[in-house]
């Protein structure tokens, strides 16, 4: 399943970002502090790499 990385502060934003992806297929991680996106990234090995 390819994965998406979602990096925003705004919970419900990334909330709704999620269940969206998560409806077309696709498994949504969410970020919401800037010094977790590099190691989160090289954790899931994300896709695509939204950010705010």
């Amino acid at each position: 399943m390819n994965t998406v990385l979602v990096v925003d502060d705004d919970k419900v934003f990334s909330g709704l970002l999620k269940t969206i992806f998560e409806l077309e297929g696709y498994r949504a991680v969410i970020v919401l502090r800037p010094d977790e996106v590099v190691p989160t990234a090289r954790r899931v090995k994300p896709v695509l790499v939204l950010m705010d």
